[in-house]
């Protein structure tokens, strides 16, 4: 670059129209250049000195260089800027943030990674520039709101697919940036399309509930976190192909935005992946497909119990440390061919599992006319009118919160012998109510009773039929049941296929039942059965908590054995007498 001397007087601050940039925009946008900058007669910017004899210019960026908008992350309050640029013959624009940009190295790494003319000689001059061009141009430079994920923003402010809703429940625009997930699930344009289909739904009758319960939870989601609740609700519709579980699923999810990221396949997901984008939706629900064809049932086992408590979610760091820790909230959606085989009790107390041969979501009998056609309107609702309802329901609830808050309170007792289920259950119920009221239709008083009635006998219902620690000591039993007895010295000794597995004598009114016996391990499937059970087995009273730390097994002298052994003790009139 050559240094440039003009006669021309001292140049003032220049305010023009950058021609170049009026297709852009709706309105040209004025140019302010700061002191001590200039275009020379080939368009490069210079540097501008005056001196006795004029001015003169010295190149510093070969072309045009223009900041021409800024952004703001409502998430972080992170300023980005967009820098646009000539490189190969075509226009370039890069947005990157202001601090970056305002230092050497920042501009080397986001401008000239583009094709930028950027170099070790001139990149501190560049970014001096582009601090100084946004500061002159600050009340002309087009500003937008920017979003990686949803939720809600520290402002309270909820980000959507469909844009934002403020605070006060009005709706906003907000651009979405390249983030965890791929944030920006498809939307439709059809804001009737929910109302029409949920003015339908209310016909079904009393089975209307298990669809309506599903949308309760879905639109109850982004706002659990604010009733701090001990439970986030996940909902497993379980079945055969065609009955309907996939759509009642998608439809209750889609009120908010449709496909990734707010919809994933489990069968190759990752425990990361799917906690990652748990993440980035920020309380929106998730739904998982085919969650029976998951390739490692622990790890989907693992990930609903550690969503279902809230737990964070941390991810390791370059440097071998833990990164992140942000508490996930909002509900979860899982459709599946087959119950997942959960071997801890915990994870099915804290899973809503919807039998669709029993409650069927679409009210209609499975491969029905009626129950095709009714699938068909809900696919139809959500392709046309994915997010609006979600957006409409948002505007509502935060422009009247104090409303909705006391409606869940209100609710709430009525599922409180359900424990942690007593929040989602309560948002859930008044989600509907308050849909409806916006929608300004009526809710059927048999689908209301039904939705207060049909949750709690689910819940219960499946712990008792699914429960792994009811299935393991069924098992026990049986083995028990089946077991030989041998008495030595009037101790009654109970065998198994030539193992001795437990005892008792006349003295204790228990049975003693060895925890390692081979017998037992084989059909509780592995050495670690006690952990997943015996804490369910003394809240039953199936088993006596030993009396010094009220723990499942206790080491006691096995007669004849010669050694200690840890059992645990069933009381006599709960276990099976041997057989000779």
């Amino acid at each position: 670059m050559t240094t440039k001397h003009l006669n021309s007087e001292t140049p003032s601050t220049e305010t023009s129209v950058d021609q170049e940039l009026k297709p852009l925009f709706k309105e040209a946008i004025p140019e302010v250049m700061p002191d001590g900058w200039r275009y020379d007669e080939s368009n490069s910017l210079c540097t501008v000195r005056v001196h006795q004899t004029g001015v003169e210019l010295k190149p510093v960026f070969l072309g045009k260089l223009k900041v021409t908008g800024s952004s703001e992350d409502v998430f972080t309050g992170q300023s980005s800027l967009q820098v646009r640029f000539q490189a190969q013959k075509r226009f370039v624009t890069v947005e990157a943030p202001r601090t970056e940009l305002s230092r050497k190295k920042g501009v080397l790494d986001f401008l000239s990674a583009r094709g930028a003319p950027v170099h070790d000689d001139n990149a501190s001059k560049v970014a001096k520039f582009l601090t100084e061009y946004a500061k002159a141009n600050e009340e002309h430079i087009p500003h937008e709101r920017t979003a990686s994920r949803y939720g809600f923003t520290p402002s309270n402010d909820l980000v959507l697919p469909v844009g934002l809703v403020s605070s006060v429940g009005e709706s906003e625009s907000i651009r979405f940036v390249s983030g965890v997930g791929a944030p920006r699930a498809k939307t439709g344009s059809n804001k009737d399309a929910y109302h029409d289909a949920l003015k339908e739904i209310l016909t079904w009758g009393r089975e209307a509930w298990v669809i309506l319960a599903a949308l309760g939870f879905s639109l109850s989601s982004p706002f659990l976190e604010r009733f701090k609740p001990r439970r986030n609700p996940v909902v497993y519709f379980a079945g055969d192909s065609g009955a309907g579980k996939t759509t009642a699923a998608r439809f209750a999810v889609a009120v908010w935005g449709l496909s990734s990221p707010l919809e994933m396949e489990l069968g190759r997901t990752t425990k990361a992946g799917i906690l990652q984008t748990l993440e980035s939706l920020g309380g929106l629900p998730l739904f998982g497909d085919e969650a029976h064809q998951s390739q490692d049932p622990a790890t989907l086992e693992a990930t609903v119990y550690q969503f279902s408590n809230g737990q964070s979610y941390t991810k390791g760091g370059k440097d071998g440390k833990a990164l992140g820790g942000t508490s996930m909230n909002g509900s979860m959606f899982l459709a599946g061919e087959a119950l997942p085989d959960f071997a801890n009790a915990g994870s099915h107390r804290r899973t809503f599992f919807v039998r669709v041969d029993e409650h069927k979501p679409l009210a209609a009998p499975v491969g029905s006319s009626l129950g095709a056609s009714r699938a068909e309107m809900l696919e139809k609702t959500w392709l046309e009118g994915a997010g609006q309802c979600g957006e409409m329901f948002a505007r509502g609830v935060l422009s009247d919160w104090d409303t909705y808050a006391a409606l869940v309170k209100e609710h709430r007792p009525m599922y409180s012998s359900l424990g942690a289920w007593d929040v989602p259950l309560a948002a859930m119920l008044a989600s509907v109510q308050t849909l409806c009221k916006l929608y300004d239709l009526e809710l059927p008083e048999d689908i209301f009773t039904a939705l207060i009635g049909e949750p709690p006998s689910v819940l219960t219902g499946a712990r008792l039929e699914h429960e792994p620690a009811v299935t393991a000591w069924e098992s026990l039993q049986t083995i028990l049941g089946g077991s030989k007895t041998v008495i030595e010295n009037e101790i009654h000794f109970m065998e198994y296929r030539g193992e001795r597995i437990a005892w008792k004598d006349k003295k204790t009114p228990v049975l003693l039942v060895m925890t390692s016996a081979k017998a037992i391990t084989d059909a509780l499937e592995g050495k670690s059965w006690l952990q997943r059970f015996g804490s369910e087995w003394i809240r039953r009273k199936w088993i006596v908590a030993t009396a010094k730390d009220g723990k499942s097994s206790l080491s006691v002298w096995m007669p004849g054995n010669n050694a200690n052994v840890r059992v645990i003790a069933i009381p006599i009139k709960s276990s099976p007498q041997g057989g000779n």
